[in-house]
Parts: structure tokens; C-alpha cells; sequence
């Protein structure tokens, strides 16, 4: 089992005896049932340019706070039909659009935040390109089978959504503009593929009411006042973005347009192709990993994965010249603690540039788990190991792990574990216990080889 490290090293060879992982596929929801974060999705790989979303019913604002240091405010008050029956009314979704990438590559924490008070959280992992915003790469990759068996489904990298959309692999259609030295019109671009959750997006500097229709129909409202301190210089300040969130796959295969209004004044419109997998508005249960070729250059190799919640596939990671395939694939293995609590432990690397996390999921058998001989801790941390393994539970704390590199060993000071909520874990796993975890590794720790003593 192999994971990358800081600095574009890797680590290696590891081996599990003491082991520290826990987690819980923790629930989006946790404001008294009244409110709810819809994405991201805790445990999700994010890339390029997306939302943080979700609903809530009554709150004066809310706010989206990022690894506990930086807070957004979020629009709120957008139109949701769909929660009239838990609130009452219609007007309670926020959303504020972000750049994943500006975030850097690794686990990162969002909470959503209503007054103050927390509506949900999910950790996520980041995967770029290198760089905040990949400019000049191009690339069109066949990948099969998707989305079943016997079909091949096409995707192009799209620059200004710094994702991959799905293709037909013909010239999309192409028309419009945006003109204006004041404002423009981002996403979707003329002559683009556009495919599953994406936004119509952009920016101006001054406007009450920005709205937009699509192929004639509308208006549909926009977000607006995002923050976009890209705009700083031509607006003198930054909270000039606005967004719609829109499903492409509702429109249909086929040529659309779509035009974007600021006070009645055109900012932009393009005209572009919807490609859909033709599996209706939002296909559940499917699923999908690939590896694409010399992307974003000759002799690296980025890899994707289905996202259900966006309908498109997200980068997971690369592997540049020098780095060995089998680094990048999940491995599996045993892992006993030192009271003989036994669980299976999958390991995987989705080989960050940065090198600086892997994503490990531990299942422990329903059996209860065999014992081995006990090793003397503290008395704390040996009570909680006798009570694991006298119940057939696994006990999981990173102080149980240390890393070693070539001739150097990293404690827990070096790395740490955190759930899928962003809670640092150090506790028992009882028997029949599915769950994920985050290693992520202190930025400042180098080296080339990995080991879990």
C-alpha cells in the first residue's frame, strides 16, 4: 500500500499493526431538521468551479465558513419549491459560488452556517491541476465502459469551469458574446459542450437585479454580490459575482442559448451544446474511475470519477513523469491493534499533486475480533484498548500511528486522521462498523517512505 507526500515525494511500503482510524458517513443534515447543507457531499472529491448549497427556513444570513478561517456570506432567500412542506414557504436556499481550487489540494472543512448556528458540514478533498485556474489545456478522452456496459462516453476538458463535461465529440454550436468592459458573461461559453449541475456565471460591477433565460424562457433570478476580488481593478470592489444553478440535462441533447440581463441591459449571451448520458434529468447508482493520458500535458496522467451530485466527473489527482502507476490505485489490508482487534483496512492514494492525503476506509468484522498479546500504553489509552478488545471492537487514534521515513519516524504531531465532519478521531469502532477517514499530512513533514508501526 503507497500514498504521495509534501514536496512531490512518495511514500511507501506500509504496514499496518497499531491503527488509527474513525469515522462516520456523517449526515448532511444537523439544524433541528430546519435546515440542511446539500453540497458539497461529505467525503467528495471537488474540482474547478462549483457551489456550496443547501436550504434553510428562517434565518437572518448565513454564512459559509471554510477550514474554521474563512467565512463567506451566502445569498440567501433563493427560490426552493421544494421545501414549502418542511418551512412553510419557498424562498429559503443559499448559495455561494467558489473556486475549489483556490483552496489548495487536500481535506478541507465546510460549514454552513445560519445565524451563527451550524446547519451542516462536510469534509472534502480537493484536486487540482497545479494551479488556482488552468489556462491553455486542451483534451478530449474516450472512456469506457460508462455509463453501462458497452457504451463509451466522451469527455472535454471546459477552461472556464475547470472541469471535464461530457462531449458528443462533434463541433458544438457556437454564437454570442459579451462585450462590455464593465461586466461579463463567464460560463456557459460560446461554442461549449455543457453537461450535468453547472452554472451560468460571470460578473458585473453595478446592478440591482440580474437575471437570465434560456432559450427564450425566463427570467430566472441570479445570485449576485458573490465575492470576486478578480474584479477589484475594474470595479474598485469585489463582491460583483453572480451565479444560477442550473441542470443542462433538463434542456436536452441539442443547441441552446442563453442570455443574461442587468437591469434590462444585455451582459452576454452564448449559444452552446447540451450533451446529456440520456438517462433522464439526475441517473442515481452510477459510477465510474478513469485515467486520462498526457492531461494537462504530455506524460502527466489525471485521473476522474463520476460525482452523482454534480452529473459530471470531478479530478481526483495526477501522476506526473517519474511516479509509479500502482501508487494511484486503492489497495486493501489487515490491520490488528495491540489488544488484537482486528479490522480490514482500504487504503487509497488519489495521488494529489501535493502528495499530502489518502482517503482510508475501515470495516470491522461482525466475527468480533482475535486477541494477541497487550503492549503497555497509558493507563487511559490501555482501558480503552482492553474495553475494544474485550468487545470485539477495533480501537482507532492516530497516536496509535507513527510514519516512517527512510531513517527518520513522524509521530501524530506530523499528520492527523479527521473524520468525514473534519473531527479529529481517537476512539473505539464496534464490531460491524463501516467507516471513512482522511490521513492528511502536516504540510511541513518530508520524505519518501510511509510505514504505520
Amino acid at each position: 500500500m503507497s500514498m504521495p507526500n509534501v514536496g512531490r515525494e512518495y511514500f511507501c511500503c506500509f504496514r499496518f499493526l497499531v491503527v488509527s482510524l474513525a469515522a462516520l458517513w456523517f449526515p448532511m443534515q444537523s439544524w433541528a431538521e430546519q435546515g440542511i447543507l446539500e453540497t458539497p457531499t461529505p467525503g467528495s472529491f471537488q474540482s474547478g468551479i462549483g457551489l456550496v448549497r443547501g436550504w434553510v427556513c428562517t434565518a437572518s444570513r448565513v454564512d459559509i465558513e471554510i477550514d474554521a478561517t474563512v467565512v463567506i456570506q451566502s445569498a440567501y432567500g433563493e427560490e426552493r419549491g421544494d421545501t414549502q412542506t418542511t418551512c412553510g414557504d419557498t424562498n429559503n436556499g443559499f448559495s455561494v459560488q467558489i473556486n475549489w481550487n483556490e483552496l489548495g489540494e487536500g481535506a478541507h472543512v465546510v460549514r454552513a452556517l445560519a445565524d451563527g448556528e451550524e446547519v451542516g458540514r462536510a469534509t472534502v478533498v480537493v484536486a487540482t491541476l497545479g494551479q488556482p485556474f488552468f489556462l491553455g489545456a486542451q483534451g478530449e478522452f474516450p472512456v469506457q465502459p460508462f455509463p453501462q456496459a458497452g457504451r463509451t462516453t466522451r469527455l472535454r476538458w471546459q477552461e472556464s469551469r475547470q472541469q471535464f463535461v461530457l462531449s458528443s465529440g462533434a463541433t458544438p454550436a457556437t454564437g454570442g458574446g459579451s462585450p462590455r468592459n464593465d461586466a461579463k458573461l463567464e460560463d456557459p461559453q460560446p461554442g461549449s459542450f455543457q453537461s450535468g449541475v453547472g452554472l451560468i456565471r460571470g460578473w458585473i460591477c453595478t446592478a440591482t437585479r440580474i437575471e437570465a433565460f434560456i432559450d427564450g424562457q425566463g427570467p430566472i433570478p441570479a445570485v449576485y454580490q458573490e465575492p470576486r476580488g478578480d474584479t477589484q481593478p475594474t470595479c474598485n470592489d469585489t463582491n460583483n459575482g453572480f451565479s444560477i444553478q442550473v441542470n443542462w440535462n433538463d434542456l436536452g441533447d441539442g443547441t441552446h442559448t442563453v442570455r443574461v440581463l442587468a437591469d434590462g441591459s444585455e451582459v452576454g449571451q452564448a449559444t452552446f451544446t447540451v450533451v446529456t448520458l440520456g438517462l433522464g434529468s439526475f441517473p442515481l447508482g452510477l459510477a465510474g474511475s478513469f485515467v486520462l493520458p498526457n492531461f494537462p500535458k504530455n506524460g502527466t496522467q489525471t485521473n476522474v470519477a463520476w460525482l452523482e451530485s454534480q452529473q459530471n466527473f470531478v479530478v481526483t489527482g495526477s501522476r506526473f513523469q517519474g511516479i509509479e502507476e500502482g501508487l494511484c490505485k486503492m489497495q486493501q489490508g489487515q490491520a490488528t491493534d495491540t489488544n488484537g482487534g482486528r479490522a480490514t483496512i482500504e487504503w487509497s492514494n488519489p495521488c494529489l499533486l501535493s502528495g499530502n492525503l489518502a482517503v482510508l476506509h475501515v470495516q470491522v468484522p461482525n466475527s468480533g475480533a482475535q486477541r494477541t498479546a497487550t503492549t503497555t500504553r497509558s493507563v487511559t489509552a490501555e482501558d480503552r484498548e482492553h474495553r475494544a478488545a474485550t468487545s470485539g471492537s477495533f480501537f482507532l487514534c492516530d497516536t496509535s500511528i507513527s510514519i516512517q521515513q527512510q531513517d527518520r519516524t513522524f509521530g501524530s504531531a506530523d499528520f492527523r486522521l479527521v473524520d468525514l465532519a473534519g473531527n479529529e478521531v481517537c476512539r473505539e469502532l464496534p464490531p460491524n462498523t463501516e467507516l471513512g477517514v482522511f490521513l492528511q499530512v502536516d504540510a511541513k513533514s518530508t520524505g519518501n517512505a510511509l510505514r504505520v508501526l
